[in-house]
C-alpha cells in the first residue's frame, strides 16, 4: 500500500509525467469570508482553470470597497497523465462602511475565448451588532501540539485520509520571516490510494516551499481512530502580508474503498450462512476525497519602521558575521581580497552584505556572493562574498569593519553585526613597480592593467623655417588661455553650487545607481541567472521609489511599504506587486523563468522604473 502512494504523490509533486490535452478553460471566484465587521478584511480569490497564458483579471470599482491585488499563485495537477493547471488571483477587499456590496462578475479573455464568473455579495456589518452564525466542524482537523486526536469525526467515524500542517509557532509572526512546517498525510491502514495532488495552501497570505529531491518520512500511528501511515513533508512558510491570515492546507487524494453491495433477499436463515455470504458482498470504488487541515489564524505584524537602521536590506531571522582579507602586507595599487561570511538561520535571499565603497584611501570592485545551504530547504547556511579593494596610499593601516543588520523575529529587535577592522600594512611602490595584476589570474574576474609602451615617430618635415610667434595662428592661440581660465572659473563655480545642492547629489547617485542594477539585470539574463535578475530588479525598484519621496533608506523600504507609496497609481502599484510576486515565487515556491521570460519581465521592469522616474523628476 504504501509503495503506490509515495509514486503517486512525489510524481504528483513535480516527477515527469506525459500530460496530455487540458479541458476547456474556467473561471471562478468568491469572496472569504462574505460576512466581516467593519474594521477588517475579506479576500477575493480568483481561480482560472485550463489555462497559463490568461492575464491578470481587473475586478471593477465598487463604491464603499477599497479592492487591491495581493499576488498570483500557479498549482498543476497529474491525473491519469492528465495535466490541470490551476492560475489563483487574490485580492484584499477592505469595506469603508457597513452595508450590503455586489461585487460584478469578474471576465478575463483566454485566446479567442472570454470567460466570466458569477457575482458575489459582500456584508459588512456593525462591530457592535454581530451577527449570529451557525458554525460546523470542518471536514478535517489538524494537531498542533494541543493533544488533539486530528482523525476525530463529526459523527464518530474514523478519517480514512486526513492532513495537518504543524511546526507554526504560537506567537505573532512577521512579514518575510521563513518559518519550518511539516505537512502531515494520515491515511487509515487497509486504503489503497492511487493518485494524489501535492499539498498547496488556501489563499495567498502564505508562501509554501517544498525540497523536490526529498522523500517524506513514514511512520506507522495508533491513533483513536485506528491503525494510520503517517506522511511527513518538510516545507518553508513565509507570511507575505499582514494581518490575521488564515493558514490552511488542502490537497485531494483517490482512494479505492470497499463498498457493502446490498443483498436483495436473505437466501439462509442460519446466521452463519448470512455471515460467510456477507464477507462476498463488497467491491473495491475509487473514491476522490479532498482533504483539507483545520483552518487556523496566524496573527502577522509588519516589520516596525520606527528605531530601523539604514544598512536594514530585509534579512529576517538569526546570524552571525566574520570578516577576513588577505595579503595583509602589500604596496600602493597591488589588490587585496575581502572576504565576508555570515551563518545562522532566516531568508538569506533577502540578505545583502555590506561592501566597501570607493574613498581616497581604497578604490574597490563589485563583489560575488555564494550560497552554501546546509538544509533541504535552504533555510540554513552560510552566505559569503568576496570583494577586490585596492590601497590608493601608503600608510594605511586596517581595513575598515563592516555592518550587517537584521530583525530577530524572537526579541522583535533589529539587530546590527559589526566586523573588526583587519590589521593591513600598505607601502609605498618602489620605483618600476608593477600592480599585481587581478582578473584572469585572480579569484575576482575583473580586468587586468598595464602601462601601454613608449612610441617615437618622426613627424611631418617642413621647409618653412619662419618663427611661429610671427605667425596669425600662433597670435590666436594665445587668447585660448585666457579663455580656459574663465571656463574653469564658470565651470568651478557651477560645480560647488551643484555640490551643495542635496537634491542634485542624490539624483547623480540614483542615476549610477540605477545604471548599475541594469547592467547587473542585463547580465543576469544573458547567463540565465533568475535569482541575480530579481535582486537586481527589487534593489532598483526600491531605489527608484526611495527617491521619489526620500525620506527613508532604500534598503530598508518592504515590498508592502512600496505598494502602499503607490496607492495613488494602481495599474503601476499590480505591476510592482506581479514583479514582487514572481520573485517570492522563485524564492520560496521553486518556479522557474527561461530566457525569453526573463527579458520580458527585463522589459516591464524598465518601463515601470521610466514611470517611476517620470514622478520622481516632477
Amino acid at each position: 500500500m504504501l509503495a503506490p502512494l509515495l509514486v503517486a504523490i512525489l510524481i504528483a509533486m513535480g516527477g515527469p509525467v506525459a500530460s496530455r490535452a487540458e479541458a476547456a478553460p474556467t473561471i471562478t471566484a468568491r469572496v472569504q469570508p462574505n460576512q466581516i465587521p467593519l474594521g477588517q478584511d475579506a479576500r477575493l480569490v480568483v481561480t482560472i482553470s485550463g489555462a497559463t497564458n490568461a492575464p491578470t483579471p481587473r475586478p471593477a470599482p465598487v463604491p464603499g470597497l477599497d479592492i487591491q491585488n495581493l499576488g498570483q499563485t500557479m498549482s498543476m495537477q497529474f491525473v491519469n497523465g492528465s495535466m490541470t493547471t490551476e492560475v489563483t488571483n487574490t485580492f484584499l477587499v477592505r469595506p469603508t462602511r457597513v452595508g450590503e456590496f455586489e461585487i460584478p462578475a469578474i471576465s478575463v479573455s483566454v485566446g479567442d475565448d472570454t470567460l466570466s464568473s458569477r457575482p458575489m455579495t459582500l456584508h459588512v456589518f456593525d462591530s457592535s451588532r454581530v451577527p449570529q452564525v451557525k458554525r460546523t466542524k470542518p471536514r478535517t482537523t489538524e494537531s498542533r501540539g494541543t493533544g488533539a486526536d486530528p482523525t476525530a469525526d463529526v459523527d464518530g467515524e474514523p478519517r480514512i485520509v486526513l492532513l495537518e500542517v504543524t511546526g507554526v509557532p504560537d506567537r505573532e509572526i512577521f512579514v518575510g520571516e521563513v518559518l519550518p512546517v511539516e505537512i502531515r498525510l494520515y491515511v487509515r491502514e487497509g486504503t489503497r490510494v492511487t493518485e494524489a495532488t501535492p499539498p498547496t495552501l488556501v489563499g495567498s497570505g502564505f508562501t509554501l516551499s517544498r525540497a523536490s529531491d526529498a522523500e517524506p518520512k513514514q511512520q506507522r500511528v495508533r491513533l483513536s481512530g485506528g491503525i494510520y501511515t503517517r506522511l511527513t513533508f518538510p516545507a518553508a512558510l513565509s507570511p507575505i502580508t499582514a494581518g490575521e491570515i488564515p493558514l490552511e492546507a488542502s490537497l485531494s487524494v483517490t482512494a479505492r474503498i470497499p463498498k457493502k453491495v446490498a443483498r436483495q433477499r436473505r437466501r439462509f436463515d442460519d446466521p452463519f450462512f448470512d455471515s460467510f455470504f456477507d464477507s462476498f458482498a463488497y467491491r473495491a470504488v475509487d473514491q476522490k476525497i479532498p482533504v483539507n487541515s483545520k483552518p487556523t489564524t496566524v496573527r502577522v505584524a509588519r516589520l516596525p519602521v520606527e528605531g530601523r537602521p539604514e544598512s536594514f536590506t530585509g534579512g529576517v531571522g538569526r546570524f552571525t558575521l566574520e570578516a577576513s582579507a588577505e595579503p595583509t602586507s602589500v604596496a600602493v595599487g597591488d589588490p587585496i581580497t575581502l572576504r565576508i561570511a555570515t551563518y545562522g538561520q532566516g531568508n538569506f535571499d533577502r540578505l545583502q552584505f555590506p561592501t566597501l565603497d570607493d574613498s581616497d584611501d581604497w578604490k574597490t570592485y563589485d563583489p560575488t556572493s555564494t550560497f552554501k545551504s546546509e538544509d533541504a530547504l535552504g533555510l540554513s547556511g552560510r552566505k559569503s562574498f568576496e570583494q577586490a579593494i585596492l590601497p590608493l596610499r601608503a600608510g594605511v593601516r586596517e581595513v575598515p569593519g563592516l555592518q550587517l543588520t537584521y530583525f530577530d523575529p524572537e526579541q522583535r529587535a533589529y539587530v546590527t553585526l559589526s566586523t573588526e577592522p583587519v590589521p593591513i600594512e600598505v607601502r609605498a611602490a618602489p620605483a618600476g613597480h608593477r600592480p599585481r595584476p587581478i582578473g584572469q589570474t585572480g579569484p575576482l574576474g575583473l580586468d587586468t592593467f598595464e602601462l601601454a609602451p613608449n612610441k617615437i615617430e618622426i613627424g611631418t618635415l617642413h621647409g618653412d623655417l619662419r618663427p611661429a610667434a610671427t605667425r596669425a595662428w600662433f597670435l590666436a592661440l594665445q587668447l585660448l588661455p585666457v579663455l580656459g581660465v574663465g571656463v574653469a572659473l564658470w565651470w568651478g563655480r557651477r560645480r560647488r553650487h551643484r555640490a551643495l545642492d542635496p537634491s542634485h547629489v542624490r539624483n547623480r547617485r540614483l542615476e549610477r545607481e540605477l545604471k548599475a542594477l541594469t547592467e547587473r539585470m542585463d547580465g543576469a539574463v544573458r547567463s540565465g541567472d533568475v535569482q541575480a535578475f530579481f535582486e537586481a530588479a527589487r534593489r532598483a525598484l526600491q531605489e527608484q521609489l526611495a527617491g521619489i519621496e526620500g525620506d527613508v533608506a532604500a534598503k530598508s523600504l518592504t515590498p508592502p511599504e512600496m505598494e502602499r507609496r503607490l496607492s495613488n497609481r494602481p495599474e503601476l502599484r499590480d505591476r510592482v506587486s506581479e514583479i514582487f510576486a514572481a520573485a517570492d515565487a522563485l524564492a520560496y515556491g521553486g518556479s522557474r523563468q527561461d530566457g525569453a521570460e526573463l527579458q520580458r519581465r527585463r522589459d516591464d521592469i524598465a518601463d515601470v522604473l521610466a514611470e517611476l522616474g517620470k514622478d520622481r523628476s516632477r
